[in-house]
């Protein structure tokens, strides 16, 4: 029965729209990218964070996240007042507050960002450089079929070590933020500016297309995904887009130079004394960087020799007339491609049915969002540092994703578009609608880039905007921290943005107070 012909009927929960990494349907090729239940357990038992996982689901072909409690049951939740009693005999939550503790006293997250630098860079760097250097062409069906095998071998390992990682930031980031409230008084998101240009791997590869040759940048940054989709190409595959981005590069005024994070006021600094600013500060700056710096590695790299891998089988498909063409590969599943390229069942008839379901997808959005949101467990009950750890990961969930009531829809004929603060300034110029890499053309130097969600590949694109408008996201999302290593004022999460401005269309950007100003004319 064809996607069309069954209704849809959601699982039990609240379930969002997973809109930021996946705006459109995922091809079937890249679903053992999504196994986020599996790599987000790890992480929620490591931190003590108070749930199971993150569930994720295709609904009617498209991705959905759910938050899965530890104790997964339908039903309201109990009222508050028996809260203190469950976590005191509910056996999971107990287990998962000792585990919680342990993570604090032993400085879990910041051993996890020292084992980054220490072990797991080095070793994904080898890896990569060792698959890199494969000659797809030389394979034999049966070696590219290890190879790629191979290759989602490097892919699982990085996504585990990119959530652990992820764990340990928003912990850091987190429990900074409660820290800069609580002995400073400082309103929420203000703890960030403090960190603003520490993530120098945000900003380096739109300034290489300066320093390297063009063979040399290739081969240093363009091997790597440009979205979370093996269907989409890589940077290596846009030489055009890549010449063109190093020849007009926007020049800055020098008003709008580098300059490091601001500095902590020696009156605030003298107020806070003792050790715990310190100390939190400290894992914060050194766990900053990791969040952009690691998803090259963990992410965008093993796609990427994914998508090299895939193609060449796909290549191979077309010459045998197993497929039409090579692209159709993605919409195999793996068992099917690599049962194709050993010789097995015709692919085309699978990939036919993939493409009609997910056109079918295409042409019926999913609402952002199913069931009914449950109130989150107060966290007031519990002991010091599980609360902190769960209330500084709440921070951060939010900062990294508005939350669904934050996604604004604007009036038709609204000349001011709302979103949330996330690059201070203020830039005025015309606006170019950046949807995906067929759109990266039309970018001049000096327009205002408005996009879905700015992924950290496409951080290239900075080096020529003025500005950066997004549809998604919040202040600790890949495009916000991208947008502040740049110094280029952003506003974030405006929900309709690429809707309702055109290209061409004169904006101005004010990333301090969270909106875009629209010309009429």
């Amino acid at each position: 029965m064809s996607t069309a012909e069954v209704p849809i009927d959601p699982p039990p929960g609240f379930w969002i729209r997973e809109a930021s990494h996946a705006p459109s349907p995922v091809t079937p090729l890249t679903r053992p990218f999504w196994r986020h239940r599996e790599w987000l357990r790890v992480v929620a038992e490591e931190m003590g964070f108070l749930f199971d996982t993150l569930d994720v689901q295709e609904i009617g072909g498209w991705l959905y996240l759910r938050v899965v409690p530890l104790v997964d049951k339908v039903g309201p939740p109990p009222p508050a007042s028996l809260t203190p009693e469950l976590y005191r005999t509910i056996p999971e939550v107990r287990r998962r507050i000792r585990a919680c503790v342990n993570a604090v006293e032993t400085d879990v997250a910041g051993r996890l960002v020292r084992r980054w630098h220490d072990e797991w860079r080095g070793g994904l760097s080898a890896r990569i450089d060792a698959l890199r250097r494969v000659d797809l062409d030389a394979l034999t069906d049966e070696g590219l079929a290890g190879h790629y095998g191979t290759a989602l071998a490097l892919g699982d390992d990085g996504c585990l070590i990119h959530f652990r990682l992820w764990g340990a930031v928003v912990v850091a980031l987190g429990t900074f933020e409660l820290t800069c409230r609580e002995l400073l008084g400082w309103e929420p998101g203000r703890s960030t500016d403090l960190l603003v240009g520490g993530s120098t791997s945000s900003t380096e590869p739109a300034r290489a297309l300066e320093a390297l040759a063009p063979e040399d940048y290739v081969r240093r940054y363009g091997h790597r995904a440009l979205t979370y989709d093996l269907a989409d190409p890589t940077l290596a595959e846009l030489p055009d887009v890549l010449r063109d981005l190093a020849r007009t590069r926007r020049r800055r005024d020098p008003a709008e130079a580098d300059s490091a994070a601001e500095p902590l006021p020696a009156s605030a600094r003298a107020a806070v004394g003792g050790t715990r600013f310190e100390a939190d500060f400290a894992r914060a700056r050194a766990a900053y960087p990791v969040r952009e710096e690691n998803e090259f590695l963990t992410i965008s790299t093993p796609l990427a020799l994914l998508r090299a891998a895939a193609l060449e089988a796909g290549r191979r498909l077309v010459a045998r007339n197993a497929l039409d063409d090579p692209d159709d590969v993605f919409f195999l599943e793996v068992p099917d491609m690599l049962a194709a390229l050993r010789g097995g069942t015709d692919p085309r008839a699978v990939a036919g049915r993939f493409r009609r379901e997910r056109d079918w997808a295409l042409a019926h959005p999913g609402p952002p969002s199913y069931g009914v949101p449950a109130p989150p467990p107060p966290l007031e009950a519990l002991p010091e540092p599980v609360r902190r750890v769960n209330e500084a990961f709440r921070w951060a969930l939010e900062q990294i994703a508005a939350p669904a009531g934050n996604v604004r829809t604007h009036a038709r004929g609204s000349t001011t578009i709302t979103g949330i603060p996330a690059s201070p300034g203020r830039y005025g110029g015309p606006a170019r609608v950046i949807r995906d890499d067929r759109d990266f053309a039309k970018l001049r130097p000096g327009d205002v880039i408005v996009c879905p969600v700015l992924p950290p590949v496409w951080s290239v694109l900075l080096g020529r905007a003025g500005a950066l408008v997004t549809d998604r996201g919040g202040p600790l999302s890949h495009s916000a921290i991208i947008a502040r290593e740049f110094r280029v004022p952003a506003v974030v999460a405006t929900g309709d943005g690429t809707s309702r401005v055109h290209d061409g269309q004169a904006v101005v950007v004010d990333g301090s107070a969270g909106t875009v100003h629209l010309s009429t004319e």
